[in-house]
């Protein structure tokens, strides 16, 4: 937001006061009959930069020299520089999506997704409002609102969000072998709240700034279709909890669109506190580390990286683990086959824009999960990859809908959906 300074028709009189005082102690021009009038035509004249610049000129400027006629120099060429060219903001547009879905957790899915992405201003990344509201085959559904402003010229990003769900997954228990025993607990979980976040810029490309996730949680085991040990049976004081977590997140931007990347990184570090004197249910801090790097190989081709880390404290609930297939980290494996205290997780994808509306990737990842970091052996590395389509469904701000298929030890996953993995 740009603010206005300088006073309004109230400071009229004092601005007028200020120039009558200027004028008149101002000196008055030599007259014809001064005898030092024509002395004064042959040295420095009253305003030096209105006499020797011509301000008409936009192209090379001759400037004579003090104190000399111009026909007795060679006069001076000075090269005027061109204006910076001013980038045009992209055009407004909407994206009205019906997207069909499939993930490994909630199977088959249909998606409704609105959103009006819009630059604030002209230095600005696109910033997007919208909503949507998901229903799938194994009897999940959600609804949700969600706000990505960058405002200010890129000095303020404000995200929020808000939604409410129910969600039927399935727990394998925890640890890097859980779903090696083939055994899980089916749990419905029904949840509703949101998250607000504000970044403030502190240098060219840095972020920082605070956030704060509120969240009602109430799950249901049902055990009447499996027979599990009695450790895959999360304990009674977990199925209904309040998330309650002001947190802080630090982000280093220099990618060059935040929809479809072709040169740049992104970091982000985020680390959130629960705290039962807040209103959540539990004391555990939880922390995350993604960094991102992208690579433009040709204007057609992209190469792109990403790496994660993330801990998790004692008494962390079991539905706030670190686990293997949530989100993108990573594609393969079913979020809730996986989960422990720390997450560790590296992949690699390659884009390739075939034309202007279609695009395909490959990927390949590896995981891990453990109780803590001493725990880490990099030698129970889980591997996962594949390939997928790409196609635009906003043109001017390059927004792809994609379609991957990955494999991996636990079999062939699908996914569908709106946006880049990373």
């Amino acid at each position: 937001m740009v603010e206005r300074t300088g006073g309004g028709p109230g400071r009229l009189p004092c601005i007028a006061v200020c120039v009558g005082a200027l004028l008149a102690v101002a000196p008055c021009p030599a007259s014809a009959a001064d005898p030092d009038a024509a002395d004064t035509s042959q040295g420095y004249p009253d305003n030096p930069v209105s006499d020797y610049v011509d301000r008409s000129s936009d192209g090379l400027t001759a400037i004579d020299p003090p104190g000399t006629s111009a026909s007795s120099l060679t006069s001076v060429e000075v090269e005027t520089p061109s204006p910076a060219p001013v980038k045009t903001p992209k055009p407004a547009e909407w994206m009205l999506v019906p997207i069909p879905g499939y993930n490994p957790t909630l199977g088959f899915s249909l998606t409704g997704m609105g959103a009006y992405i819009f630059p604030a201003d002209a230095k600005s990344p696109p910033s997007t409002v919208g909503g949507f509201g998901m229903f799938s085959t194994n009897g999940s559904w959600v609804f949700g609102g969600i706000s990505k402003l960058n405002l200010a010229e890129d000095h303020y990003r404000v995200t929020a969000f808000l939604m409410l769900g129910h969600i039927n997954w399935d727990f394998y228990g925890i640890g890097n072998e859980a779903a090696d025993r083939n055994q899980f607990v089916p749990i419905a979980q029904r949840m509703a709240g949101g998250r607000l976040e504000s970044l403030f810029r502190i240098a060219q490309g840095l972020y920082l700034g605070p956030r704060w996730t509120l969240m009602k949680m109430r799950s249901t085991v049902d055990l009447s279709q499996v027979q599990v040990p009695p450790e895959l049976v999360p304990p009674g004081t977990e199925l209904v909890s309040w998330f309650s977590a002001p947190g802080i997140k630090f982000q280093w931007d220099t990618r060059d669109s935040q929809f479809f990347p072709r040169r740049g990184q992104l970091m982000e570090l985020s680390l959130d506190l629960h705290l039962k004197s807040l209103g959540d249910s539990f004391d555990y801090v939880a922390g995350k580390l993604a960094w991102n790097q992208y690579v433009g190989l040709t204007p057609r081709q992209v190469l792109a990286f990403r790496e994660v880390a993330s801990l998790a404290s004692t008494n962390t609930p079991f539905y706030a683990l670190p686990r293997l297939g949530q989100g993108s980290d990573i594609r393969g494996f079913k979020a809730g086959e996986y989960q422990d205290h720390v997450l560790l997780a590296a992949q690699v994808e390659y884009r390739l824009q075939v034309l202007a509306w279609l695009g395909a990737a490959a990927f390949f990842g590896v995981g891990e999960v453990e109780p803590d970091v001493g725990s880490l052996n990099f030698k129970d590395l889980l591997p996962a990859g594949g390939v997928g389509a790409r196609v635009t469904v906003a043109k001017a701000n390059h927004v792809n809908a994609r379609a991957d298929v990955a494999f991996s030890k636990v079999g062939v996953t699908f996914y569908f959906s709106v946006g880049e993995a990373f």
